[in-house]
């Protein structure tokens, strides 16, 4: 399989993302949604080299503000976040129902998606939830004013959208996070009632930094992967 990655540039309100495919030449089955802080679509390089010797091609790109899409953070929101997710999904022409992969800030962004495509796997890692007062403020001291307010995630609409969804959850948790309340993470679960299945996959001794944490424990990493691959297939 070659491992060469396909570049896309997505035009997004006068920005360009910059996003790519692996293995090139492929219909990317999965879309890969990196957190916020000091990622990019990089955090999902080995991942995705895995996924692809087991015949699944992926999508990933840098929102605005990160890695190669540049820009600066407080030119998007959350709100923003998922319009250059849905932005990507058509122009690189994802497989539906969608399979997509979120870690951290971008669960919320996983979730919101469900709205507005056909999802059959959600993979939330580390998932964070936002109450709906944050969704459209720009990024920044007034963003972090409202979500810093303690509990705020609990007027999130994440929980209605997850009632309605009917897909595989698949929530992978970080047992040493100190950045997503465990009762984050159990309402998340607690909320999809409907999906055909659900499941918490607890990763012992793992920071918030799940993905980086994976990289540099291989074996964990080949727990998730097989777990992963058993939700999608």
């Amino acid at each position: 399989i070659s491992m060469e990655k396909e570049k896309i540039i997505v035009p997004f309100e006068g920005k360009k993302i910059i996003a790519d495919i692996l293995p090139k030449g492929s219909q990317p089955e999965i879309l890969l949604l990196h957190g916020a802080g000091i990622s990019n679509r990089q955090v999902f390089n080995k991942l995705r080299e895995l996924l692809a010797e087991k015949g699944i091609a992926s999508c990933a790109f840098d929102f605005v503000g990160y890695g190669e899409t540049g820009g600066f953070v407080q030119e998007s929101s959350l709100e923003s976040r998922t319009k250059q997710a849905s932005a990507v999904i058509e122009a690189c022409n994802l497989k539906k129902p969608l399979i997509i992969r979120a870690g951290s800030m971008a669960g919320y962004n996983a979730i919101k998606l469900t709205e507005l495509f056909p999802v059959k796997n959600l993979i939330l890692s580390a998932p964070a939830v936002y109450t709906k007062d944050a969704y459209s403020v720009n990024f920044g001291e007034e963003f972090s004013a409202i979500i810093r307010k303690p509990e705020s995630w609990r007027a999130s609409d994440a929980w209605d959208i997850l009632h309605k969804f009917t897909g595989d959850l698949l929530i992978i948790s970080a047992e040493k996070d100190t950045f997503i309340p465990k009762d984050v993470i159990q309402m998340i679960y607690d909320s999809s009632v409907n999906a055909s299945s659900r499941e918490i996959m607890t990763i012992p001794n793992a920071p918030h930094q799940l993905a980086t944490f994976l990289q540099e424990n291989p074996k964990q990493f080949e727990l998730v992967i097989e777990k992963v691959m058993s939700v999608i297939k």
